[in-house]
């Protein structure tokens, strides 16, 4: 699945929204969430992708991640 959330700009991630979404990735492996298997940026947006054997659980556990680092418009596919 990709969890995808808007960045503070409308291009290419900063140095600080790169460093979240490493600190999120190793965040959902060590939670046992899910493996990350790639992650991208640009055009305002950061996506994340999490191979996961529960699509439900694991959403509602990224949810919980995403509050905590205060990410925007998060979405899942």
């Amino acid at each position: 699945m990709t969890m995808r959330f808007d960045l503070e700009g409308d291009m290419l991630p900063n140095r600080d929204e790169l460093q979240t979404r490493w600190e999120v990735s190793d965040l959902i492996e060590a939670r046992g969430i899910g493996e990350v298997i790639g992650s991208g940026g640009g055009c305002g947006q950061m996506d994340i992708g999490v191979e996961v054997s529960d699509v439900e659980t694991a959403q509602s556990q990224l949810r919980a991640i995403a509050a905590e680092y205060q990410l925007k418009n998060v979405t899942f596919s």
